[in-house]
């Protein structure tokens, strides 16, 4: 187990480590991944490409590198809990036992956020896309859509949404650390709004179906973002409360309590006093 007040050279050699058997985890899931690239990309076409719809590659090595780099996707959604168990093996050390326990709270909720984001641009976004995209083609206009070009904007769509769902992560830590409170985010809430669907133009293909998927989930997650943090801030409140109440209590009893030995043992010295 790695020791947290180790020397620089020591935590630098770890870390290299960690890297090492890491990329070690991928290339063993990548080769698994290239070989089941063309069974994936085929059900990618059936799922949310229209019926009938084929695709088309227009230089001789284009399906090899198609087929390389799903492969290696599909390596890193395979390995993603290897490289995630390495990182936390090498920070775990250097926590208290509440952070730990924080931290594989939100590691579970990032996972689950990542995966439906992902999973809501696969099944939702991309066959909407494709839709839009083929109610333009005519008699005279039929669509030639490459595997390159299809993959690509598959994969900037699915890792976008992946991406964008963490939204709510990022502002409870956010809270957590006090950089932001409830009242602040609720007046800045035009600003995040507007934000949200620039940043959803930036990581979405120049159409508005996508950016308008993208930016109305982001949009609602910060709402419940914004619910969450403002029940976890009455919470925290309350058990301030408590907690104060407590210790006024327990400091009144303390009180109470000297007073009492003190009186007893005034009235023990009147006692024996002499007369």
């Amino acid at each position: 187990m790695r020791d947290p007040n180790g020397s620089i050279l020591d935590q630098l050699e770890d870390f290299r480590g960690v890297i090492l058997r890491s990329l070690a985890g991928l290339a063993v899931t990548v080769i698994p991944g290239f070989f089941a690239a063309p069974y994936c990309l085929e059900y990618m076409v059936k799922t949310v490409c229209p019926e009938g719809m084929k695709l088309h590659y227009f230089t001789p090595l284009e399906p090899f590198f198609v087929q390389l780099q799903m492969g290696l996707v599909l390596g890193i959604a395979a390995a993603s809990w290897w490289i995630f168990w390495q990182l936390a093996s090498f920070a775990a050390p250097g926590l208290y036992k509440h952070e730990k326990s924080a931290l594989l709270k939100f590691s579970f909720a990032a996972a689950f956020l990542f995966i439906s984001g992902a999973a809501f641009s696969f099944y939702v976004v991309l066959p909407m896309v494709m839709k839009f995209s083929y109610s333009f083609a005519t008699n005279g206009l039929q669509p030639v859509i490459g595997v390159g070009d299809f993959l690509s904007m598959s994969s900037m769509l699915i890792l976008g949404f992946a991406v964008s769902f963490q939204f709510p992560i990022v502002l409870v830590l956010l809270a957590k650390m006090g950089l932001v409170t409830p009242e602040t985010l609720s007046k800045r809430r035009p600003v995040v709004i507007t934000v949200i669907f620039i940043v959803a133009a930036f990581l979405t293909p120049p159409d508005v179906i996508s950016q308008l998927a993208m930016a109305l989930p982001a949009w609602l997650l910060f709402e419940i973002s914004l619910w969450w943090i403002k029940c976890t801030v009455k919470t925290r409140e309350k058990e301030d409360r408590t907690e104060e109440h407590l210790i006024s209590a327990d400091d009144a009893a303390k009180s109470s309590d000297e007073g009492t030995g003190s009186r007893s043992g005034a009235r023990k010295r009147r006692k024996i006093r002499p007369l």
